[in-house]
């Protein structure tokens, strides 16, 4: 039975009793609703319905929520606590305008019912008014939270919130799969009839692919980042922080980090607060494309730009976007040039020797494994672990530099400084130009590629035993750069501690480097 039907009459006495149950439960403030009519300021923003937080009980939890993640959190440690809640309204659906200075038209609106998911602190009076909201990746076919992974240390120790976003419908019947009655009434639906919709298919159609499913659009969750945003910020007794924002920061991995450069190219500019004010002051991108060929889809049918549209390079704005990439996807036929002025903040990192995955990312971004077999992403046969780097094949940690950007993407905000520029990675006719090892020459470079003992391929996601992303040197090779273990260490630790000097690293992560260099069998 799913919590939508509940309505239905066909229930007869149960209805009545589930009925006085929730009554109860909403005179108890278990569950808690404002309704989302209000406008918010001259972009016309609507402030969506919340409705919640959602009760966690033995038989019922949050889908990858803190503590049910592959590595869990126990946020109660850190005097946090976590709230899942419904939102809903009605968005839009946009189609970009072809050849113009980046204008969209409305195509059509309907209603959705999403979640969001709040780690805050437990006494919000040492709340930092800071908020970095995450589109929840979905490229799983589940809620994944890669920015989550990469932050959460920084928004425990900044006293920051973070929002997640459940944002693209494809994670609908994962969702359902692992708990009906708490998910079942999440929707995207289609506002357009099947018969009207130009691209997609319906299940049960050969070659149906949830991600272009004629069910639902994936364009109306555009309009949703605006409105939880302007719900964060405002000052509506509904909003589940208690007082409104003073800084919120939109941020996605991957194909959610297409989503934030297809927002910051077109909807950012028209997403206002009373006065003109933006909903979100700056924008955090991990691991993802911002040029030269920008995809346009706004809408999940949405044709590609033309080759000679202006609109295929990043948009510019007085809020800055932050991009830090990992070897696999920085940009290598073009890239947004670093910029610091009124009308343009941009600033781009590439981390040499990264992959687009890491381990640390899967611990903390992924849902556990009993909670997979129960939604049918894994089965109690599945031999299933995330990977393991060996002591000679140290990975190359991009969350620690993107720690340092997110820090520094406030303080652009806050202050007006941009943050440090990176050196870019030495490339020849697209091709990135190598060192005699292998290894990338250029980039901003942690120390174990300043330093290194393998050589870093950069992959999509490495294998099991990380040898497809990280190659350990022949001990011959070891011998021959670090005669001793003390030569080994006293380089790492000096590029460690120049990484630190010049802002890109922060100095317990320096330390848990050299630790980590200091345990290695080198040479």
């Amino acid at each position: 039975m799913k919590i939508k039907d509940l309505s239905f009459p066909r229930f007869g006495s149960l209805l009545l009793t589930i009925a006085c149950f929730l009554a109860a439960v909403w005179i108890l403030g278990v569950i808690h609703t404002v309704s989302g009519r209000t406008t918010v300021g001259d972009g016309g923003v609507q402030i969506p319905t919340i409705e919640g937080p959602i009760p966690v009980t033995d038989k019922s939890h949050i889908w990858n929520g803190a503590a049910w993640q592959w590595v869990p959190i126990n946020l109660t440690d850190y005097k946090y606590i976590e709230q899942e809640y419904y939102i809903s309204g009605i968005a839009n659906v946009y189609q970009v305008v072809p050849k113009s200075d980046y204008a969209t038209t409305k195509l059509r609106s309907g209603p959705y019912t999403t979640r969001i998911v709040i780690r805050r602190p437990a006494d919000m009076r040492q709340w930092s008014g800071r908020v970095a909201v995450e589109i929840i990746n979905m490229s799983a076919g589940y809620d994944w939270t890669a920015i989550w992974a990469a932050l959460w240390e920084s928004i425990i120790d900044r006293k920051d919130v973070y929002v997640g976003i459940t944002s693209k419908p494809n994670v609908i019947p994962g969702m359902v799969r692992f708990d009906e009655l708490r998910y079942g009434r999440i929707s995207f639906a289609n506002p357009s009839p099947p018969d009207r919709q130009s691209c997609g298919k319906l299940p049960g159609e050969t070659g149906y692919d949830a991600n272009l499913s004629k069910l639902y659009e994936n364009g109306l969750a555009y309009d949703i980042f605006s409105q939880v945003g302007a719900l964060l910020k405002s000052s509506d007794p509904s909003n589940p922080l208690g007082r409104p924002a003073k800084r919120a920061y939109l941020t996605g991995e991957s194909q959610s980090g297409g989503y934030v450069t297809r927002y910051y190219n077109w909807i950012h500019q028209r997403a206002k607060l009373s006065g003109g004010r933006p909903i979100y002051d700056g924008y955090l991108i991990e691991d993802s494309g911002t040029g030269p060929s920008i995809s346009a889809d706004l809408n999940q049918c949405a044709a590609p730009l033309a080759s000679d549209d202006p609109q295929r390079i990043l948009n510019h704005h007085a809020e800055p976007l932050v991009v830090i990439n990992s070897q696999l996807f920085y940009p290598r036929f073009g890239r947004p040039g670093n910029s610091d002025t009124e009308e343009n903040r941009f600033m781009l990192w590439m981390a040499a020797g990264a992959s687009h995955g890491w381990m640390a990312q899967y611990n903390y971004s992924d849902a556990s494994k009993a909670d997979q077999i129960t939604a049918g992403f894994l089965t109690d046969r599945d031999v299933f672990d995330h990977f393991t780097c060996g002591k000679r094949q140290p990975e190359i940690n991009l969350y620690m530099f993107e720690k340092m950007l997110y820090k520094y993407l406030d303080r652009w905000v806050e202050e007006g400084k941009a943050p440090p520029a990176a050196p870019d990675p030495e490339i020849v006719n697209g091709q990135y130009v190598l060192d005699p090892d292998g290894n990338i020459r250029g980039g901003l470079r942690m120390p174990e590629m300043e330093v290194p003992i393998a050589r870093y391929r950069g992959v999509l996601t490495p294998s099991p035993d990380c040898t497809s992303a990280v190659q350990p040197f022949s001990p011959a090779r070891l011998a021959q750069l670090y005669p001793t273990h003390k030569d080994y260490t006293d380089s790492f630790r000096r590029a460690a501690q120049k990484l630190v000097r010049d802002g890109f690293l922060t100095q317990d992560d320096a330390r848990k480097l050299i630790k980590q260099a200091e345990a290695a069998p080198v040479p």
